[in-house]
């Protein structure tokens, strides 16, 4: 018989898998909303924040990655 997950779990184990995921996307995925996402990820200690992924701007002389400057 398959042991059957239960959605918080569910919603934990994606947010670790997805880090850059919104509360929304997350939300959406799992037919929750996203209030419903954050209470769950701050009751076991998750952040409810994403990570936002880096840009890098590519030098147009020789291609190699820089610093992006402002």
């Amino acid at each position: 018989m398959p042991v059957k997950i239960k959605k918080k779990d569910k919603i934990l184990l994606y947010k670790k898998e997805h880090p850059f995921d919104t509360l929304q996307n997350i939300g959406d995925y799992f037919n929750v909303s996203r209030v419903y996402v954050h209470k769950v990820l701050k009751n076991n200690g998750l952040p409810t924040t994403r990570l936002k992924k880096l840009k890098v701007v590519y030098c147009l002389v020789c291609g190699n990655p820089t610093e992006k400057q402002a």
